[in-house]
């Protein structure tokens, strides 16, 4: 029964609606039985009680006049004994203790009280009298139930069916919506006023899922045709420098030259695929981190010497403040680091510093790479960590432009050490802001 009701709402709402309407009716019936029941005793009660008035203090002759009034009575004696009766069925011995009682003697239904008696001090008369006319009508009355009650639930069940089904109705609408949704149609939003406001919260978070999916979608379109075009720059580079150099015989030096190009453009194609190998085990939490206590300065020091060559190429100096410690993984923040260290260098401007500042506070310790070029236009501020972005549209390749993962590699990792990265651009100054939280 639990497996089916919970496969179908429905039957569930079904069941419910029935199971309620049973309960209802029943204590309904019973309500009726009980108060009828009360008012018969009531009656017997007061009908027994009004034979009591003539009696004359004689035993024998009140014994007489309640025989000729068809009541049965039985005198006891301050011992709750029988003195004498005046019927010859058998005193009902569960009245002892009692005030009143009610029994069956062969096809007939007594119901018996207990009076004071004045004619024995501390004795009592009890009176019965026939009820089975009670009986009767209870039995007929039942029946009557019975079958109001199963004609009431017959009719509740059918109800309840039209109901849920009119009920459920809008339920069917948003299916019908949903099931338009596909690859080609994820910009479809379902409509929240022709449908109850109850579906209002689902709706909205279903048009924030189509919305996600839209945009992932979206995002992956983008991405598969990025990768294509980082991946088919660097073969289609050897592969033209290949034919060229089989055109015509050329020296060993020159053979030398294009075998040099061609493994350049092979680690370009190889880092590519790397990295984002690397982003998609950051996406999915695969990136296994090595947490050691760590000094940051330490951490920065040989990057800067690592890239100090290339920025005498542009005189550019860089500059180290502050200090703190924490506990991460020492090459995945490296890396962070030196993806930002080598952005700034590419887009700073000649004769100008870079900037590292490491700063701690209560809740977090910040690491600030700054430094002066051509500011981040403001439209590209928002995408600037999303895979293969570069401002540049053409995405034209030369020898200055990476792939466009670095910051997304930074940003993967700065999530993984439960931290963050940020970035501001304003007056041809340009910080990223590398923020761990809860130390």
């Amino acid at each position: 029964m639990k497996k089916l009701l919970n496969q179908s709402i429905a039957r569930k709402l079904v069941f419910m609606f029935v199971t309620a309407s049973f309960v209802v009716l029943v204590v309904f019936a019973l309500t009726i039985q009980h108060a009828i029941k009360n008012h018969f005793n009531e009656q017997d009660y007061r009908h027994l009680e009004t034979k009591l008035r003539p009696l004359t203090g004689t035993v024998e002759r009140d014994l007489d006049l309640f025989h000729s009034w068809a009541i049965s009575a039985w005198i006891l004696n301050n011992k709750q004994v029988v003195k004498t009766n005046n019927e010859t069925i058998d005193f009902p011995s569960e009245l002892i203790g009692r005030s009143s009682y009610e029994w069956s003697v062969g096809n007939n239904r007594f119901h018996a009280f207990k009076f004071d008696y004045p004619e024995i001090k501390g004795g009592e008369i009890v009176l019965a009298m026939d009820v089975t006319h009670h009986k009767v009508f209870f039995d007929k009355l039942n029946t009557i139930l019975f079958w109001t009650l199963v004609l009431t639930l017959s009719l509740s069940g059918a109800y309840a069916l039209i109901i849920v089904r009119n009920g459920l109705q809008p339920l069917k609408q948003l299916k019908e919506y949903i099931a338009q949704v596909n690859t080609s149609n994820l910009s479809m939003r379902i409509p929240s006023d022709s449908l109850p406001k109850e579906l209002s919260s689902l709706i909205i978070s279903q048009n924030e899922m189509l919305e996600r999916l839209q945009e992932g979608y979206l995002r992956l379109s983008e991405f598969s045709s990025d990768i294509a075009h980082e991946l088919r720059t660097p073969l289609n580079n050897i592969q033209t420098q290949t034919q060229v150099a089989l055109g015509i015989e050329r020296s060993v030096e020159e053979y030398q030259d294009i075998l040099v190009s061609n493994v350049e453009e092979l680690e370009r194609f190889n880092k590519t695929i790397s990295d984002t190998l690397y982003l998609a085990k950051s996406e999915n939490q695969l990136l296994h981190k090595t947490e050691s206590e760590l000094e940051l300065k330490e951490v920065i020091t040989p990057l800067l010497e690592y890239y100090e060559a290339l920025a005498e190429e542009k005189n550019v100096r860089f500059t180290l403040d502050g200090s703190s410690t924490l506990y991460g993984d020492k090459d995945m923040l490296q890396r962070a680091f030196g993806n930002v260290l080598s952005n700034a260098l590419r887009h700073c401007f000649h004769n100008t510093d870079i900037s590292v500042v490491i700063s701690e506070s209560e809740t977090s310790i910040k690491v600030t790479i700054s430094n002066v070029g051509e500011p981040i236009p403001l439209s590209s501020l928002p995408y600037i960590f999303e895979r293969f972005y570069r401002s540049d549209k053409s995405r034209v390749h030369n020898g200055s432009v990476g792939a466009g993962l670095g910051l997304p590699i930074a940003k993967a990792i700065m999530k993984a050490h439960n931290g963050d990265i940020l970035v501001n651009s304003k007056d041809e100054r340009s910080e990223f802001v590398f923020i761990f939280n809860n130390l």
